[in-house]
């Protein structure tokens, strides 16, 4: 029976860490996904990897900035062409702990244009992902129809994160 006991607390350890996901829908649920989001980076302990293509938000930016301040480290990955616009990337880029990079998308055939780091995902100390189709702007947080999905999942995390460092291989530093 000791032995029975030991396969299955075994097993049970073994199995993926499903916590609590979180589903938020836009523009309803904006302000509270933004609370959230905020919330979220404001606990990072080690790492946030980020690859964003639209980052206009002042308040996810703060967030960030205050997370690099208390020894977070951050690497964000942004869209070759919007990276020097509005983005908040270049603020973030100056600081101690923040490595940012751009990146371009596969080239068209015809060769005339490129496609987009159109990603908006957050992995935060490679356990919960934060992706969906709002991007990081007040539009994005507050009037557009968008999702906002919050998954505390290691083993879904370390997926993400394999595909991230893909991304950043390919990368260019901002």
């Amino acid at each position: 029976m000791k032995f029975l006991q030991v396969i299955i607390l075994s097993l049970v350890m073994t199995l993926p860490s499903f916590g609590e996901n979180l589903y938020f829908f836009m523009p309803e649920m904006a302000k509270k996904a933004e609370k959230e989001f905020v919330k979220i980076i404001n606990n990072a302990e080690k790492s946030i990897d980020v690859a964003i293509y639209s980052f206009t938000n002042k308040k996810i930016k703060k967030a960030l900035a205050k997370a690099a301040k208390r020894g977070v480290k951050i690497r964000i990955v942004t869209d070759y062409k919007g990276a020097y616009k509005r983005n908040r990337t270049g603020e973030l880029a100056k600081l101690k702990n923040v490595r940012a990079y751009v990146i371009k998308g596969k080239p068209a055939r015809n060769g005339r244009y490129f496609g987009k780091m159109h990603l908006k995902l957050a992995i935060i100390d490679k356990k919960i992902i934060c992706h969906g189709s709002a991007n990081w702007s007040n539009s994005g947080f507050g009037l557009n129809y968008e999702t906002f999905i919050v998954e505390k999942d290691t083993i879904l995390a370390q997926k993400f994160l394999g595909f991230y460092e893909k991304i950043l291989e390919k990368s260019k530093n901002f």
